[in-house]
Formats: C-alpha cells, sequence, structure tokens
C-alpha cells in the first residue's frame, strides 16, 4: 500500500513539475538578487524530486526484498538494506543528468523560456545535494544510536 502512495506522490509531482515547467515566462523587472529566485526554486524542485523519487523505490525494493526473501513481510536482514540504498543513489545520479536535460530541451519551443545551463547545474546541485544530505543523515544516525548503545551500557554497569 505505501509503494503505492509513493509512486502516486511522485507521478503527481513529476506531472506538477513538467506543468510549471511549461509556462511561458513573463518579464518581469526586479532588481537581481545575490541568487536568482530561479535557481533556488530548481535546487528546491529537484532536492524534492529525488526524495520522493528515493521513497518510491526503496519501498518498491524492500517491498520486493521481502516477498522473495523473508515471508513475514518485515525487512529484518539489515545487510541487504545499504545495497538497496546505494542502488537507488545511483539511479538518482543518472535520472539527475536525465531529467534536468530533458526538462531544459522541453522548454525550447515555450515563449519566454529557453534552455540554460545554470538551471541544470541548479537541477543537479539540487539531485545530488539530497543523495549527500542522505547518506550523511544515515552516518550521524549510526553514531547516534551507537553512543546511545554505550550510555546504556554504562548505565547498566553501575
Amino acid at each position: 500500500m505505501k509503494k503505492k502512495i509513493y509512486l502516486i506522490i511522485f507521478i503527481l509531482y513529476s506531472i506538477l513539475v513538467f506543468t510549471v515547467s511549461s509556462i511561458p515566462r513573463l518579464s518581469v523587472s526586479l532588481p537581481s538578487p545575490p541568487i536568482a529566485p530561479d535557481k533556488i526554486a530548481h535546487f528546491s524542485q529537484y532536492f524534492l524530486f529525488a526524495m520522493l523519487y528515493y521513497l518510491m523505490r526503496y519501498s518498491q525494493l524492500t517491498d520486493s526484498f521481502n516477498k522473495q526473501f523473508n515471508k513475514s513481510g518485515n525487512a529484518k536482514n539489515n545487510k541487504i538494506k545499504p545495497f538497496i540504498r546505494n542502488e537507488i543513489y545511483l539511479e538518482i545520479f543518472f535520472l539527475s543528468f536525465l531529467l534536468s536535460i530533458l526538462d531544459e530541451l522541453h522548454q525550447i519551443p515555450i515563449p519566454g523560456r529557453e534552455f540554460c545551463w545554470y538551471d541544470v547545474l541548479a537541477d543537479l546541485l539540487g539531485f545530488h545535494f539530497f543523495i549527500f544530505s542522505s547518506i550523511m543523515l544515515k552516518k550521524f544516525k549510526k553514531k547516534l544510536i551507537k553512543s546511545e548503545n554505550k550510555e546504556r551500557v554504562f548505565a547498566y554497569e553501575k
């Protein structure tokens, strides 16, 4: 059930991204800030894209793993989870290039829109920052669990 929900959310978000990038750009003359708001939007949009893709694929892969190897329906084998995560990170890495370029290419015929390498760069940074932050969060969580376990051992010894 969870994997269907993630899939539906991912598809709806993909449609939203495609729709928003198909809207002709309005010309507004405002003073330009140090970082263009559209680059922040690209970064955030593709960070969220990567997160939704990760959640969708993780639920799919763990579900299929559970069905094949663990009949209880619960992924208790934590040794396979890093391989699942790494596979998804690799998929996100290649997907980031594909989607970033395709998004910019599809904007070429739209009035007021154009292909911009800086937008591609902002998209890629969003995707790759998700991968980086996800890995760092996992490492932080492991350290936190280890330190909590050490504290429990010391508490029992007293």
